[in-house]
């Protein structure tokens, strides 16, 4: 049976077939192969002449002047899309920077606020203590929150 195979070779060897099935990383191309073998010896048994070219690459056939212009304003609307996408992600991308700044802003005024309010709690927090161990407060909290604006060197809020 594979004696009357080989007497007419395909036209891709069984080499051929091996390296396309490898580099595709598929067994299709040996399982193509096969089924054309087996094709090819059924018609030899029964004396059917061999199918010379099952595959035909595709014709180029030469556009008219209406699928021209057809195709010639299906890239244009395409160009003028894109172009409209791009523009359009463009002024979202400037709307979330504008929105991003303005938060990192809001973040800067809030991370401020934080420090003022540590600071005073800290104030407080002094005075509670000379409170509790002397069993009076003789200071103002205001001059005293002024004393440590001074030495900290930084602005407290004012509220």
């Amino acid at each position: 049976m594979f004696s009357v195979m080989e007497q007419h070779s395909p036209v891709e060897t069984i080499d051929d077939v091996l390296i396309s099935a490898l580099d595709s990383n598929s067994i299709t191309p040996m399982v193509k192969y096969e089924l054309a073998m087996k094709v090819k010896h059924k018609r030899q048994i029964s004396g059917e002449e061999e199918i010379k070219n099952l595959f035909e690459p595709p014709k180029n056939y030469e556009l008219t002047p209406e699928e021209k212009t057809k195709m010639e304003n299906r890239k244009q609307r395409n160009r003028e899309s894109a172009e409209k996408a791009r523009v359009k992600r463009k002024r979202r991308e400037e709307v979330l920077e504008g929105e991003c700044k303005t938060l990192e802003d809001q973040q800067r005024s809030l991370n401020s606020d934080i420090k003022k309010l540590k600071l005073c709690r800290k104030v407080y927090n002094t005075l509670l203590h000379m409170h509790a161990v002397g069993g009076t407060c003789t200071s103002n909290p205001a001059n005293h929150l002024q004393q440590v604006q001074l030495t900290q060197g930084s602005p407290l809020m004012n509220t």
